[in-house]
């Protein structure tokens, strides 16, 4: 990583598809079931029998066997990066992989809309397919979507239990994030 230029992050990352069986253990947001095919998650959330929720997905992915339609793909993927991006104050942006059959297109989901890059065929550019999923891997936090200006703090609250506070830093100051 150092030969590389990688900036060093806090978590080892790794892609997981644990999560597309039924009974995959996501906490859900709302009442509708749904299972990523693919996330990148941090490796003890992947190792682990531990429930997950959208939020702690670095990245989302979707696995089409056959040559679909690429709005049923956004379709899928749309709804999963809303997920994700629900619970987070500090996230800015979600990446996205979309595989059809043989096809790999990549997605940038933010608040107010998507981006996606040209429709690249795996089997003609295999380097290029292996240099976007190493490189998914060894993003930082804020190259994948998160504010660093958002921080988490655990206080002690009223009886004395510990309790996780998120922190907007400007320069120096902290304000706490209520709503």
């Amino acid at each position: 990583r150092v030969k590389l230029g990688i900036l060093p992050q806090t978590d080892d990352l790794v892609f997981s598809a644990k999560h597309a069986a039924a009974g995959c253990g996501i906490k859900a947001l709302d009442t509708h079931e749904r299972r990523p095919d693919l996330v990148l998650l941090p490796r003890p959330l992947a190792d682990k029998e531990v429930k997950t929720s959208w939020t702690d997905f670095r990245a989302i992915g979707s696995l089409k066997v056959s040559d679909c339609s690429r709005a049923n793909e956004n379709k899928d993927l749309m709804d999963f990066a809303r997920l994700s991006l629900s619970g987070r104050h500090d996230r800015r942006f979600v990446l996205g992989i979309g595989f059809r059959h043989t096809k790999l297109t990549l997605y940038l989901f933010d608040r107010s809309g998507i981006l996606t890059s040209k429709v690249l065929d795996v089997h003609k550019f295999p380097l290029h397919f292996l240099c976007v999923a190493v490189g998914i891997v060894l993003l930082n936090n804020p190259r994948l979507g998160y504010d660093p200006s958002f921080v988490q703090e655990v206080c002690l609250d009223e009886k004395g239990n510990e309790e996780k506070i998120e922190c907007l830093r400007v320069g120096q100051r902290k304000y706490k994030v209520e709503k």
